[in-house]
């Protein structure tokens, strides 16, 4: 393997045990990582296609061999379905070493913090598209508290979404606009290119309570719906392309008078921030303030909640970062500007990206001080 295709992270801390981890679904990297010393492939675009899978199992194989690491421990995401986990079920590979399951958005945190010789306990602010929670549910905005060593507590989230159609609400973030105005109780006029069938299609999937419906704590998708309900961006063609169309819009606005996201505990416990009074002011506020100033106090409103609800609770100084909503310039540099004004040390992803090419550093330092009487890594 090609010396500048691996990232080399240098640990503060000594692990207790070799570990390889295999990433996620998309964005894929292998993480190696003993002693002191982690090293981190190139991301792989995609294990759903043939040619990435068969790099990938060629690294899962022969990697570890040619950094003179056996693995004690297999380190993969939570979520069942993706291939990195199912090729860390196999029995052919490396048959002799432990499996631990990590939680999506703590492997996150913990990468960044790896990264960043963040040790001691710290805030974990995780945001991107989704993630599979240890309830089974898609997480993606979550305030998460704990440490490398000691693991990760999730202490709060957004309020879940609806996600009309499914994935379908990805490639047409109007459905999340849709179900985001059913519950702000705003009454949201069909908009240009909508078809008129799928529009009576989802309003029913949206109006009738009965019918299965498909929730998520996702930041990203929350951009997604509010990129939508503006009028930016009701279709996606690509990643992040309607949350990107937001960022844009909302250039360098002032995004003040920044506007509250309540919070109360749910009944599972967690503290969850009720989005549907912002989007109820933002669309009031639609019809006489130019679009880039809604965007503007959209981001930094959101940013600004998190923040504050870390400095609120005491504890930890520090908030660690991670997650593809932290691609967002506007975001990151406005929850950075909150928590130094709050007194907080933030901390974002710099050796390695937001996003999910970060996750197998993440998933091997934390599987690395799970302890072995444990399964998976509990982050909930």
């Amino acid at each position: 393997m090609a010396h500048a295709s691996v990232t080399r992270i240098e640990l503060a801390h000594e692990l207790p045990r070799a570990v390889l981890a295999l990433g996620g679904e998309t964005k894929n990297t292998l993480c190696c990582a003993a002693g002191r010393r982690a090293c981190v492939t190139a991301p792989l675009a995609d294990l759903g296609a043939a040619a990435d899978y068969d790099t990938f199992l060629h690294r899962v194989h022969t990697w570890p061999r040619e950094l003179g690491i056996s693995p004690d421990v297999l380190a993969c995401d939570l979520h069942p379905e993706y291939i990195s986990t199912k090729t860390a079920a196999r029995p052919d590979v490396w048959p002799h070493a432990r499996r631990i399951a990590i939680q999506h958005h703590a492997a996150h945190i913990a990468a960044c913090a790896a990264a960043e010789n963040i040790w001691h306990a710290c805030w974990g602010l995780a945001c991107d598209g989704t993630g599979y929670g240890t309830d089974g549910t898609l997480w993606g905005g979550e305030i998460l508290r704990g440490s490398i060593t000691c693991g990760f507590t999730r202490i709060a989230r957004l309020r879940p979404l609806h996600l009309i159609g499914g994935t379908a609400a990805i490639r047409e973030p109007w459905r999340i606009a849709l179900a985001l105005a059913h519950a702000a109780g705003i009454d949201w006029k069909k908009p240009d290119g909508v078809p008129d069938e799928a529009w009576r299609v989802a309003q029913t999937l949206c109006d009738n309570a009965r019918l299965p419906r498909l929730y998520s704590s996702s930041l990203g998708r929350l951009f997604d719906g509010v990129s939508a309900l503006l009028g930016i961006a009701c279709y996606a063609t690509h990643e992040a392309q309607a949350a990107f169309a937001l960022e844009q819009c909302a250039g360098t606005a002032p995004g003040e008078p920044r506007l509250p996201l309540p919070w109360a505990r749910a009944t599972d416990g967690v503290i969850e921030f009720d989005w549907r009074p912002l989007i109820h002011t933002l669309w009031n506020d639609a019809a006489s303030s130019p679009c880039h100033a809604l965007a503007a106090r959209f981001h930094d409103s959101v940013a600004a909640a998190f923040i504050q609800f870390c400095a609120a609770h005491g504890g930890p100084a520090c908030v660690v970062c991670g997650g593809g909503v932290f691609f967002n310039r506007r975001f990151a540099r406005t929850v950075q500007t909150v928590a130094e004004h709050c007194g907080l040390r933030c901390s974002l992803p710099r050796a390695l990206p937001p996003s999910d090419a970060s996750l197998s550093l993440g998933q091997a330092v934390l599987a690395a001080f799970t302890p072995a009487s444990a399964a998976a890594h509990r982050a909930d």
